[in-house]
């Protein structure tokens, strides 16, 4: 994994900062005190907030302070729930019966209200955000084909066809 700026910038000022040897001198063989963090990060111009929380953690343990949180907002669903709601819209949408908009955030509701204590339902720009995530989800409008296209017995077909991937599907479950 390629370390970010912030990280070298961190090693290298711990490097510099802690060696004795490494002493800030003028001209003139005065001995300066020794370059600040923050003026160190103006220096290479890299964020001091971005660099500090790694020099801490470097002093402390010798590790970068790696974050397995992620940053911004925190997801309405956690990482199961988010992947039983895709495998339900899945097995809709294999099934033929192709979720709305209201059912999909029904369904997250409902995975929200399972959790101890309940969560509150998710915003209404969830599923928007959702959706941009996961786009092998996205919908495709059918339009409707007119009743004399098609002849009295492909209906039966196609209707027949559908309640048996219904009952093949429901014998799974």
């Amino acid at each position: 994994m390629p370390e970010s700026q912030a990280i070298k910038a961190a090693r290298e000022f711990i490097d510099i900062h802690d060696n004795p040897d490494n002493k800030r001198v003028t001209r003139t063989g005065e001995v300066l005190a020794q370059e600040s963090l923050r003026e160190y990060c103006d220096r290479v111009q890299v964020p001091y907030s971005s660099v500090q929380p790694h020099v801490r953690a470097l002093r402390r343990s010798g590790i970068p302070a790696l974050s397995i949180f992620r940053r911004g907002r925190p997801p309405a669903l956690t990482e199961a729930e988010d992947a039983s709601l895709v495998a339900y819209i899945a097995h809709l949408d294999k099934l033929g019966a192709y979720p709305t908009v209201q059912q999909v955030v029904q369904a997250a509701n409902a995975l929200r209200d399972s959790r101890k204590p309940k969560a509150n339902p998710v915003s209404r720009a969830w599923y928007p955000r959702w959706i941009q995530q996961h786009p092998e989800l996205r919908s495709s409008r059918q339009r409707p084909v007119e009743a004399g296209r098609f002849g009295l017995e492909q209906q039966i077909k196609l209707v027949e066809a559908w309640y048996r991937r219904l009952y093949e599907r429901a014998e799974h479950l």
